[in-house]
């Protein structure tokens, strides 16, 4: 019996020996924090995938702007018509201007004015009645009107007597760049539509940009009224 009480004694000590062995291995398991959890301070990388999208949200809008220039300054959208389609021309248009107020934005230099007599098509509104007079020697310069860029074409109506003679220039917004459109020679006292004029100013870029355009009266007197031009976003 004494035999067998030293035999227990000495396997107790060795299973006792074994689990002492095998504690350092079971600690160094990964995954082995409280409930399964990883460690403290080792990244989860695969409880969810990377998140690429922007947090900023309001920063994207950017991202997506319309690079053609419709929202330049002062180039809001445009209202178009088709005011020359009895002239076989059914291209749309902006109105550029049409003269019935007192064109306080417009430059007027050497008797320039607003006057009495609208075209008599009536293209417009049927309630127009104005027009810009221009006297021999007089200059009307335009505010800033919006057109597109490498293809800026615009119509408009004329009377003069006969043998008078119109300049038209176009002038870049910012810069001193001018380019002669065209001088216009009256045939007859009587109102008439000019053909498409070319209106892209020197030195301007941008699929929308801003020009001046400027009358002068280089002989006789002359009305002008219900300029229309090719709307930004068609060039």
């Amino acid at each position: 019996m004494p035999s067998l009480a030293r035999l227990r004694l000495c396997a107790a000590l060795v299973v006792a020996l074994l689990a002492l062995a095998a504690a350092p291995a079971l600690a160094e398991r990964p995954g082995a924090g409280p409930s399964g959890s990883p460690p403290t301070g080792q990244d989860d990388v695969s409880a969810a995938p990377d998140d690429t999208s922007d947090d900023t949200g309001e920063d994207d809008a950017t991202a997506d702007e319309d690079p053609s220039g419709a929202d330049e300054p002062g180039c809001d959208e445009q209202d178009v018509v088709s005011p020359f389609e009895r002239w076989h021309d059914g291209r749309e248009y902006a109105l550029g201007a049409d003269f019935e107020d007192d064109l306080s934005d417009w430059t007027l230099d050497r008797g320039a004015r607003a006057a009495d007599g609208n075209e008599r098509f009536a293209v417009g509104d049927e309630q127009d009645g104005g027009a810009l007079l221009l006297r021999p020697g007089a200059v009307a310069t335009s505010p800033p009107i919006c057109v597109p860029d490498q293809a800026a074409f615009g119509r408009l109506f004329t009377r003069a007597s006969k043998g008078a003679r119109l300049r038209i220039d176009v002038l870049a917004v910012d810069g001193d760049a001018t380019r002669r459109v065209a001088t216009l020679r009256a045939n007859a006292r009587a109102w008439r539509l000019s053909r498409r004029l070319a209106l892209t100013a020197p030195g301007t870029a941008g699929a929308v940009i801003q020009v001046l355009v400027r009358f002068t009266a280089v002989k006789g007197t002359w009305r002008v009224d219900d300029l229309y031009v090719d709307p930004p976003g068609t060039g």
